[in-house]
């Protein structure tokens, strides 16, 4: 799965995010071939990591950050 820069312009890492991704706590549909996914990164800081094109050729992380509260009705 690509990162794209856009995931990393919060200050998560690619380590960060693959950490997040291995063993996510919620994964949550969005939209259509978008998911949100609440993983912890290395540091057990919970991120919110957004995936484009999950089912398809070419899924890619678009966005990543420190999770916020706005999502806490997902976990």
């Amino acid at each position: 799965m690509r990162v794209l820069p856009s995931a990393l312009r919060h200050g998560i890492t690619e380590q960060e995010i693959r950490a997040g991704l291995q063993v996510p706590m919620r994964r949550v549909a969005l939209e259509r071939d978008v998911l949100l996914v609440i993983g912890a990164g290395n540091a057990a800081e919970l991120l919110e990591i957004v995936v484009a094109d999950v089912e398809g050729d070419d899924p890619r992380v678009i966005h990543a950050m420190p999770w916020r509260p706005k999502f806490h009705r997902y976990l």
